[in-house]
């Protein structure tokens, strides 16, 4: 079944690469686009006109859309006033709207109440309202969606079901409307419980750089590395292969799908993005696959490696970039090394791949004990797209894509 929401997040970056393979980048959008996309199904004739008319609308009206993926919790009971104590879990998506709708529903079939609140203030876990509200309400039975100002979009078509029923996508940009509300600072730029995915203890900077903690799911085929060489092909008329090359340098792109599982981490994921500013920012990121498989136990002192594969010069000899290794280990911990090296070893006239390493391993490390050897790749965004695509409120997927790069910055 097809994903039902999908919110998509848009930088815009201007890249220039060189013949060192070293790249210039231009942010020229300070602030990601935002835009949704909503199936709608419309069982009878009135609400299939709906759709059928939005379809028609002009660019320019604007419309306030409920953020259907941004639901909003009470903690408490709610007896009146102006307060409504909330969940400050769910509190982002909030942030920069003036107004969100509260859905209400009683035991009795067929009541239910439903209004738009005006918000004055937001407070980590208080959203204070401009006028009280009259009513008594639960959090068994309420729910509170965020407003944006958007504009409609061109949807690809309607689907007639039947006479009276249709359905379709319908898309929406948001106009980005903006508010001088007191929204809690850290809730906005702040990761909020990131722990919980970082199963290795990675750390949050490295080489003065962000480290990407989320590990792919592995739940399709999708997951894949692909790479990418510095050259050109010439075309010429006498059907001889001639090239160009601008550098001897590889560049691994690694695809991802990643598995959001609950709000803060898709939350989590959106700040990121935004942090990185699509693709105008580097960090660190393992390829999360088994690079390297070592042969023998590491003993402490070490400064190489030797692995069951012989061949690693060949592949990673001629490369002048700096890179990484990340030991990861049974028991949730991990090693980071730098690779200063690769050449080849006999033992008892068998041969052996070495790692030479820029470092010495303070303690002895079994082969047993490894869960897995993974570059740890310096890397960035390779789109200025971030889509997430909901199951639920709380579960989504989004797919990225990592380009290594020479860059510092």
């Amino acid at each position: 079944m097809a994903t039902r929401i999908t919110e998509k997040y848009s930088f815009k970056t201007d890249i220039i690469t060189a013949y060192s393979g070293k790249e210039q980048r231009i942010m020229l959008r300070r602030e990601p686009r935002r835009s949704y996309s909503y199936d709608y199904d419309a069982m009878d004739d009135i609400q299939a006109q709906w759709i059928r008319g939005i379809g028609r609308l002009r660019i320019s009206d604007a419309f306030y859309i409920p953020m259907w993926q941004n639901i909003m919790y009470l903690r408490k009971d709610f007896n009146g006033g102006k307060n409504l104590e909330v969940d400050s879990d769910y509190l982002y998506g909030l942030r920069d709207c003036q107004y969100m709708e509260l859905f209400a529903k009683d035991d009795v079939p067929g009541y239910g109440y439903n209004t738009v609140l005006k918000i004055n203030n937001v407070y980590d876990g208080v959203i204070e309202l401009r006028n009280p509200l009259r009513a008594t309400l639960s959090p068994k039975n309420t729910w509170l969606y965020p407003l944006r100002k958007c504009a409609v979009q061109p949807s690809d078509s309607v689907k007639y079901v039947y006479h009276d029923g249709a359905t379709s996508t319908l898309n929406f940009l948001d106009l980005l409307e903006t508010t001088t509300k007191n929204f809690p600072k850290h809730i906005i730029s702040e990761y909020r419980d990131l722990e919980e995915i970082n199963q290795f203890k990675l750390p949050k900077m490295f080489n003065e750089k962000e480290v990407f903690w989320w590990q792919p799911t592995w739940t399709s085929e999708e997951e894949m590395l692909s790479t990418n060489r510095n050259y050109i092909n010439l075309d010429n008329e006498t059907g001889q292969f001639v090239y160009d090359l601008k550098n001897t340098r590889y560049y691994d792109i690694n695809s991802y799908t990643i598995l959001l599982h609950n709000r803060k981490m898709i939350d989590n994921m959106i700040k990121f993005f935004i942090r990185m500013g699509g693709r105008y920012k580097s960090f660190y990121a393992p390829s999360w696959v088994n690079d390297f498989v070592p042969a023998f136990d590491i003993k402490a002192g070490d400064t190489s490696m030797l692995t069951a594969f012989d061949n690693y010069f060949r592949f990673f000899g001629n490369t002048a970039r700096e890179k990484y290794i990340v030991i990861f280990t049974k028991d949730f911990n991990h090693k980071i090394m730098k690779i200063s090296g690769h050449t080849y070893e006999m033992i008892n006239k068998k041969r052996y791949g070495k790692i030479i390493l820029g470092g010495t391993f303070d303690e002895a490390i079994k082969k047993d004990d490894i869960s897995m050897i993974s570059f740890l790749n310096l890397v960035r965004l390779d789109s200025d797209d971030l889509q997430i695509d909901y199951e639920s409120n709380v579960v989504a997927t989004t797919r990225l894509v990592f380009k290594e790069v020479d860059d510092n910055f």
